[in-house]
C-alpha cells in the first residue's frame, strides 16, 4: 500500500510540475512595463524633455533595490494619453555600486555584459543597464526596449545575447 501511495504521490508531483507557469522575464518594475504602460494611465504631473521628444514623469516614490532606494522617472514616446512608456530610470542617491550590483544579479543572474562604469542584462523584451562606477556618488538603473538600439548605445552597452536566470 505504502508503495502505491508513493508511486501516485510523484504522479501527482510529475503533473503539478508540469503545469507550473514559467515566470516570465522582467519588462519593467513596480507595475509600470515598457511597451506597455501609457502615459494617460498615470496621474501625476510629467514635463516635456527639452532635448528629445519625450515625457519625462518623475514620480516621487521610490524602488528598493536591495538595501538601497531610488527615486522612479518615466519616460513616454510622446505626449497623447496613448504613449507607450519607453523607458524607466531608478536614480539611485548615495549609492554603494558594489552592493547594487550585488542585488541585480540576484535578480536578474550574471550580466550579459559589462564595461568599466555598466552592467547590463537582456531578455526578450528589456535592456537592463546598471552604472556601477566605483566611488560613484549616484548609480543609476535605466530599463530601455531591446529594440531602441540608440538609446541602448548611449548607455554604453550592447544588446548581445540574452542574459539572467
Amino acid at each position: 500500500m505504502r508503495v502505491i501511495s508513493a508511486v501516485v504521490l510523484a504522479m501527482v508531483l510529475v503533473a503539478l510540475a508540469a503545469g507550473c507557469r514559467r515566470e516570465a522575464p522582467i519588462n519593467g518594475i513596480g507595475g509600470f512595463e515598457i511597451g506597455k504602460t501609457q502615459l494617460g494611465q498615470l496621474s501625476g504631473r510629467c514635463i516635456p524633455d527639452e532635448q528629445e521628444p519625450l515625457m519625462r514623469c518623475p514620480l516621487g516614490i521610490t524602488a528598493p533595490l536591495g538595501e538601497q532606494k531610488g527615486d522612479l522617472e518615466l519616460y513616454f514616446a510622446g505626449k497623447n494619453t496613448d504613449s507607450p512608456l519607453v523607458e524607466i530610470l531608478i536614480d539611485v542617491l548615495m549609492c554603494e555600486p558594489a552592493a547594487l550590483e550585488a542585488y541585480l544579479v540576484s535578480i536578474l543572474g550574471q550580466p550579459g555584459g559589462r564595461t568599466a562604469k555598466r552592467v547590463w542584462w537582456v531578455n526578450e523584451y528589456v535592456y537592463i543597464s546598471a552604472s556601477v562606477a566605483a566611488g560613484a556618488p549616484s548609480c543609476e538603473v535605466n530599463f530601455v526596449s531591446v529594440t531602441d538600439k540608440a538609446r541602448i548605445d548611449t548607455l554604453g552597452g550592447q544588446t548581445g545575447q540574452p542574459a539572467g536566470k
